[in-house]
């Protein structure tokens, strides 16, 4: 007769193997049921457009009726020198917006 022949495991060694078996099948359940699919990659187009300051937010708010969102405002100083004047020189200002959306 073998050692193993008569060997009955306790009744807590086999509750516990059989909530460890239940737990590792809820979790392969649960996992396979709360994973979302993946998203699709977002394609975007780039939209990039200059505007003096008295129109920077009247721009701005039709960038966004437009489905643009402006991730980038810098400020762009321009100087025209007036060859034969020292002190004759005009300065302008304009603002570059760059704004990105989905590709439509």
């Amino acid at each position: 007769m073998s050692a193993m022949h008569g060997f009955r495991p306790s009744r807590p060694l086999v509750l516990l193997g059989i909530g460890f078996l239940a737990m590792a099948l809820l979790g392969q359940l649960t996992a396979s049921q709360t994973t979302p699919a993946a998203a699709p990659a977002v394609r975007w187009e780039y939209t990039t457009t200059m505007t003096d300051p008295a129109q920077l937010q009247s721009r701005l708010t039709e960038l966004g009726q437009d489905g643009w969102e402006v991730f980038s405002i810098e400020r762009a100083d321009s100087q025209l020198v007036q060859p034969n004047a020292s002190d004759n020189h005009i300065t302008t200002t304009q603002y570059q917006i760059t704004g990105k959306r989905p590709k439509r």
